[in-house]
């Protein structure tokens, strides 16, 4: 019965309504019973001094504090302040960004940046604060201070997530040639949003702190630090603490609408992309017009050495167009190293003629999806604007078996099922030369033999060259063979 009422619970927990700890944690934790706790707990120690000049009540802040909001000249101060957060915010963020984009890129951009990170870092916001009185004006001194304070902490968190990045994703970028809009929106942005909400969110959060400590000591007139250093200098502790509450409120809001922002910005990214959207044509027809063009992929002595022991021996041969190719060996004799130096991705020993104006697809050893996307966009994701349409790609996956899961996660399916979207995606691209590496992987019988014959309909003219152990893929693709062989000690 026990383990009934947890298999019972498990599911409700499952369902798409989130529990209650998951909008706390969702919300930063702010339960409404620990808000309430301790200001209880504020009443009770404002109670117990007896006086307002150490410490108001709840109560009397919040008197204050609604009869500040209610003068206009309250909220010039907030937008004053405002505009000076978001300008320094920003503009830290555009740095930040910058830098650790530089820095991911060259170990000595990396060195070169250290220094001032760290100062940043390091040095009070207070002897930033009267350091920059001596080169700025009062009005503007708080958005160089928030800049100052953003930076280093955005850049850190950035370059970490940079470093995070699979590079197996650019690689797959790089040999479908995506565009640099595609590959920021659906193989960089994904992969960096968690650096990203994390940088701002608590980059924001530091930002009000620190544009409020840099307008306490420079005293611009209409802001918000010139009005703590008034109730400072009048002794009105009630007003202090309205003002740090209204503070607070500012920086947890502005916090939740980017978190919000961002996750919008996350989710719009990852659905289809909108060029395919706007172009409808039969990429069919558009591949068997390439295939047509007469490309030949030529190996000559190619050979790839990683060890004495291990690498890809020399190989020399010709794949037509019409004419499959299946390289055979066991595994570690260098089938997937073949594939990736006629991609372009190594380099090797010995010539690789028809690869230098010819456009390639692949299908990679593993399946190098876009875990948040759905099934159709992953499916788009290297078609050409002019080329695959939705409809296309549509009927494609349903002849795959995936016509009922188009809009699903691919982080949600199967591993046959990703495998079928990465085969999807190779044959929906534009391409003169297709290789395939161990394409049918993961597949039962009947899913193999569906895939093998749609790949033998749609690219019956192209050049194409598959990796396999196993003959009965050669076989179902009418490939001719070729045994590969491991490079030997001293020579290819």
């Amino acid at each position: 019965m026990t383990g009934g009422r947890g298999t019972r619970r498990g599911r409700r927990e499952g369902t798409g309504r989130p529990s209650r700890n998951t909008r706390a944690h969702r919300t930063g934790g702010l339960a409404l019973w620990s808000v309430a706790l301790w200001l209880l707990a504020w009443h009770l120690a404002a109670f117990a001094l007896g006086s307002e000049l150490l410490l108001p009540a709840p109560l009397t802040v919040a008197t204050h504090l609604v009869a500040d909001l209610a003068q206009p000249s309250s909220w010039e101060r907030i937008a004053f302040s405002l505009a000076r957060v978001v300008a320094g915010f920003a503009g830290g963020m555009a740095v930040a960004a910058a830098g650790a984009a530089l820095a991911a890129r060259n170990r000595r951009l990396e060195e070169l940046f250290a220094p001032p990170i760290t100062l940043a870092k390091s040095v009070p916001v207070a002897a930033i604060t009267v350091l920059a009185l001596v080169w700025l004006r009062s009005s503007e001194l708080s958005v160089l201070v928030v800049m100052l304070v953003v930076v280093p902490l955005s850049y850190e968190a950035l370059l970490a997530g940079i470093r995070a990045c699979d590079p197996r994703l650019s690689e797959m970028a790089e040999v479908f040639r995506l565009g640099w809009r595609r590959r920021i929106r659906f193989v960089l942005f994904p992969q960096l949003a968690p650096a990203l909400s994390a940088a701002c969110t608590t980059g924001l959060g530091m930002a009000w702190k620190a544009c409020v400590a840099a307008e306490i000591i420079g005293i611009p007139m209409g802001s918000v630090g010139e009005a703590f250093y008034d109730a400072k200098v009048h002794f009105d502790t009630a007003d202090l603490f309205a003002w740090t509450v209204a503070v607070v409120a500012l920086s947890v809001c502005m916090e939740r609408l980017l978190a919000l922002a961002l996750r919008a910005l996350h989710a719009a990214a990852l659905r289809g992309p909108a060029a395919a959207r706007r172009h409808a044509s039969d990429a069919h027809r558009g591949q068997q017009a390439a295939s047509a063009s007469g490309v030949a992929l030529r190996l000559r002595n190619v050979s790839r050495q990683f060890s004495p022991s291990s690498g890809l021996g020399a190989v020399s041969f010709d794949v037509a167009p019409g004419r499959p190719m299946a390289v055979m060996a066991p595994s570690g004799t260098g089938k997937t190293t073949l594939l990736r130096i006629v991609a372009g991705l190594e380099d090797a020993d010995g010539d690789v003629e028809g690869t230098e104006h010819a456009r390639i697809s692949m299908v990679f050893q593993e399946d190098r999806l876009i875990e948040g996307a759905s099934v159709l966009a992953n499916a788009l994701l290297a078609a050409s604007p002019r080329g695959s349409s939705p409809d296309e790609a549509i009927r494609l996956l349903g002849s795959l078996g995936l016509g009922s899961c188009l809009d699903q996660p691919v982080a949600t399916c199967s591993g046959g099922q990703r495998r079928r979207v990465a085969l999807a995606r190779a044959l929906l691209a534009p391409h003169e030369i297709l290789l395939l590496d161990e394409p049918f992987a993961g597949l039962d019988d009947s899913a193999r033999d569906a895939a093998a014959a749609l790949v033998s309909e749609r690219e019956g003219r192209a050049c194409m060259l598959v990796a396999t152990h196993d003959r009965r893929d050669a076989a179902l693709l009418g490939a001719r063979v070729v045994e590969l062989h491991r490079a030997r000690e001293g020579r290819p």
